[in-house]
């Protein structure tokens, strides 16, 4: 089992369960998106189709292995509470890359967000990362605010990026990460 999946299977947010996705949980995540459709329209200007939910699982960036990405389900009650997206040593080596962190309408505003980013911050310098990076939607205002309270900043202004059947500016931020930081106790 990959070093990262061993040490994320030893942690949990406050009464909710982590667990890694594979495509077979492709049902599972399209009703989530479906569920989600604010977002999935801003990003991708369409309702999500049946197969979004394995490309959830299977898409991944230029010269990355399907071992480098990792798609995770946070849930409480046999429910997926919020998806994340990332991979590993993308755009280079020691950097991890947030894909999508993604939580359901029912359960944003309550601080789980910010637990889960808290969670991959210690995890990523567990695997001896020193950076995570991600790239907000210029139009998805508040999910800059929220990685901006997490602690990014923006680095980069990406015109023209072409994501489903919308174009859009998109900023990209990341945080530097304290190595000591995945030596403290771990609370979320």
């Amino acid at each position: 089992m990959d070093p990262f999946w061993t040490s994320l299977s030893k942690y949990e947010i406050s009464g909710y369960s982590i667990r890694s996705l594979t495509k077979e949980d492709r049902d599972e995540i399209f009703e989530f998106l479906q569920e989600n459709s604010d977002y999935f329209l801003l990003e991708n200007g369409r309702l999500p189709r049946d197969t979004d939910g394995q490309t959830f699982v299977t898409d991944l960036p230029p010269n990355k292995q399907p071992s480098d990405k990792f798609a995770i389900s946070v849930d409480l009650d046999h429910r997926i509470a919020a998806l994340v997206e990332i991979v590993r040593d993308y755009p280079e080596e020691h950097i991890w890359w947030i894909g999508l962190l993604l939580i359901h309408p029912s359960y944003r505003g309550i601080g789980l967000g910010g637990r889960i980013c808290r969670l991959l911050e210690q995890l990523v310098c567990l695997m001896r990362g020193n950076e995570i990076r991600l790239g907000v939607l210029a139009k998805n205002i508040p999910g800059h605010h929220f990685w901006k309270r997490m602690g990014f900043t923006h680095i980069q202004t990406k015109h023209g990026m072409v994501i489903g059947e919308k174009t859009h500016t998109v900023h990209v931020m990341a945080k530097l990460l304290e190595q000591s930081a995945s030596q403290k106790e771990l609370t979320f």
